[in-house]
């Protein structure tokens, strides 16, 4: 039956232990570049579990969770498709598994979670009440079915070779040649010094030269077709709009009023390919992704999770309130301007120029402009490498 609230949220403990650990396993694995996408995946996915706790409609719940863990997913695939297989198929295993999860939440319990009136206390609930363990009373469980038969044996060993005049074929020829042992070689002629073409080199320059085949075979290499210029590529039509818990917005040139103000706590911002655009981002969401924009600026109230900004050129981010994280790889010139509730943020750097942090030194709103070390000093000390940030001085 159902129970009160109080030993419902101590039956959910557990639960929201195992979360908080997978979500400081993913805070910790941020600099793993290996795994990084794989923990933020597992994180972004594990919170369907609390579908239990949905007053209704807990299907989209866990259809929230999901999608919010296919965008790690399918950052995943893309990076590993040609490289191993066997992440690709992790990543579209762990996303079958949430759809599975949701698809049984769906067809039983549609408005939220159902209990059995009739039923026991669920806070002395046991696998051995259930049968999932067996118990002292529990009847033995029946013996394993018989082995299959072994397989027929296949009858290996080569024909006999034929004393007649025929002339054996296929199988049976190859089978009679191995079984000449060293009198193979009795049939080859010994090639004259006449015959040889290393020392003849007029027999070089008469020799035939075999014909090209009209089409090249399916495993020949073809030449990499050339991309087309990007001032020639057809333009894509500007795209705003919530699929699942992802805003979409991707494509906008030269907007500066891209507000998005119904965001909520479980929804994260995905931006691509905007060019000389500003988008402000109202409330509280999970995380920012902004890839392939250019000369683009973001402001956000806060997030929850990592602020991630990947292969843009001349960006500008400005967090008001709170962030954890900001990540940013392959980018040249950007600005981020940081709130006096943000100094805390952990800010990671890969393969990245000219990036300045703007960190508040007064009430008047100014701010003193900090660069993100570019170059290191790697020295070997004791076998190991230690790198150290070299400073200029004057």
């Amino acid at each position: 039956m159902k129970p009160s609230d109080t030993d419902f949220a101590a039956l959910m403990a557990p639960i929201h232990a195992t979360f908080n650990a997978v979500t400081k396993i993913k805070d910790e694995s941020r600099s793993n570049r290996e795994w990084s996408l794989h923990f933020q995946t597992i994180s972004d996915g594990a919170g369907c579990v609390g579908w239990v706790q949905a007053p209704s409609s807990p299907a989209e719940a866990v259809k929230e969770q999901k999608e919010a863990a296919e965008f790690y997913a399918n950052r995943v695939i893309s990076t590993y498709k040609e490289k191993d297989k066997k992440h690709v198929d992790w990543a579209r295993s762990y996303i079958a598994l949430i759809e599975e999860l949701r698809k049984y939440v769906l067809e039983y319990h549609k408005m939220g979670l159902i209990w059995n009136p009739k039923g026991g206390k669920a806070t002395e609930f046991s696998l051995e009440s259930v049968g999932g363990a067996p118990g002292k009373s529990s009847a033995p469980l029946p013996p394993p079915p018989p082995p299959p038969p072994p397989p027929p044996l296949i009858e290996t060993t080569p024909p006999p070779a034929s004393s007649g005049g025929a002339a054996l074929t296929g199988t049976a020829a190859v089978f009679a040649q191995l079984n000449q042992g060293m009198d193979i070689t009795k049939g080859l002629r010994k090639v004259e010094k006449s015959e040889m073409t290393h020392k003849n080199p007029s027999l070089r320059v008469s020799s035939t030269v075999p014909a090209r085949s009209p089409s090249p075979s399916p495993t020949s290499k073809q030449p990499p077709k050339p991309k087309k210029p990007v001032s020639l590529q057809a333009k894509k039509p500007p795209k705003k709009e919530l699929q699942g818990g992802k805003w979409i917005v991707e494509h906008y040139e030269n907007d500066k009023e891209i507000v998005l103000d119904d965001v909520s706590i479980s929804q994260v911002v995905a931006l691509y390919g905007c060019k000389n655009c500003v988008v402000q981002v109202k409330g509280k969401i999970n995380g920012v992704t902004m890839t392939n924009c250019q000369k683009t600026s973001i402001v956000i109230d806060s997030t929850i999770s990592v602020i991630s900004i990947t292969n843009c050129q001349s960006f500008q981010l400005q967090i008001l309130g709170t962030a954890p994280t900001i990540q940013i790889e392959t980018t040249d010139f950007g600005q981020v301007f940081l709130s006096e509730t943000c100094l805390g943020a952990e800010i990671i750097t890969a393969k990245c120029s000219a990036i300045n942090i703007s960190i508040p030194t007064g009430s008047e709103g100014d701010f003193s402009e900090k660069p993100v070390p570019e170059m290191l000093r790697t020295v070997i000390q004791d076998g190991k490498l230690v790198s150290s940030i070299v400073e200029h001085s004057g």
